[in-house]
């Protein structure tokens, strides 16, 4: 019997000299070996998946907060009497107590609202058609703060913002 294997996984391959009822006996094993691999490349697909879903999440829940840090050092024109940054809420109010979080159909967050002790914050995401983000519209306390982002293709080039 010729006991030929593929080079990869090291599965017995058939030849033309083996009998027929050798070269069934060894091909069954070898399904049973892809069929249990596919099942464990499965049940970590479904891992990475879930892993990559907590991560979405946690990316989400710190977006605002970076954004507006972002756009505050961009922009250092902002009236200091009307800002209202994170910090400023924390330092004065105190942290939220609920966030809750929306998303569009392909999975991009488009509004956050946040429980704060002052009251809501509503926040707004719009994207491109190129799927980057092209503006976050936050409301509290009476202000509106609208961040508007500019790409070059995909590329941030600068970003303004707006308070009234």
């Amino acid at each position: 019997m010729k006991n030929d294997r593929t080079p990869t996984l090291d599965l017995p391959l058939p030849h033309p000299d083996n009998d027929l009822e050798q070269d069934v006996v060894r091909l069954r094993d070898a399904f049973a070996v892809l069929d249990e691999r596919a099942a464990a490349d499965s049940a970590a697909y479904s891992a990475l998946s879930h892993a990559q879903d907590l991560l979405a999440e946690a990316l989400a829940a710190n977006m605002a907060q970076t954004t507006h840090q972002i756009a505050t050092l961009i922009s250092p024109a902002v009236a200091p009497d009307k800002t209202w940054s994170s910090e400023r809420i924390a330092a004065e109010i105190g942290y939220g107590s609920e966030t809750s979080y929306h998303y569009n159909s392909v999975g991009e967050l488009v509004g956050m609202v946040e429980t704060l002790p002052g009251g809501l914050r509503t926040t707004a995401f719009t994207y491109s058609t190129e799927r980057n983000l092209s503006s976050m519209v936050e409301t509290y306390a009476g202000v509106t703060r609208t961040t508007t982002y500019h790409y070059a293709g995909s590329v941030l080039t600068g970003i303004t913002t707006e308070e009234i």
